[in-house]
């Protein structure tokens, strides 16, 4: 649907705007986020990685700018 994928995109724009400021960066399993190495992606749950709680956090600011720009709305 149009909602959701609204979410997901702003999910992932939180994700490239990491990406952008080199706060996360991956190598195949190999990740570093602010500098600190998680060596192995599988270690870590899905919902506890330390990217992923900052994106849920900040996709529905960047959900409210994102439907205020198409539909000039909030």
């Amino acid at each position: 649907s149009r909602d959701e994928t609204i979410s997901i995109l702003s999910h992932e724009l939180v994700h490239l705007k990491q990406y952008a400021d080199d706060r996360i960066k991956i190598n195949g399993k190999n990740i570093l986020w602010d500098n600190r190495k998680l060596v192995n992606l599988d270690d870590v749950t899905y919902n506890n990685r330390p990217w992923e709680i900052e994106a849920f956090s900040q996709q529905s600011n960047v959900e409210k700018d994102l439907r205020q720009i198409l539909y000039g709305k909030k």
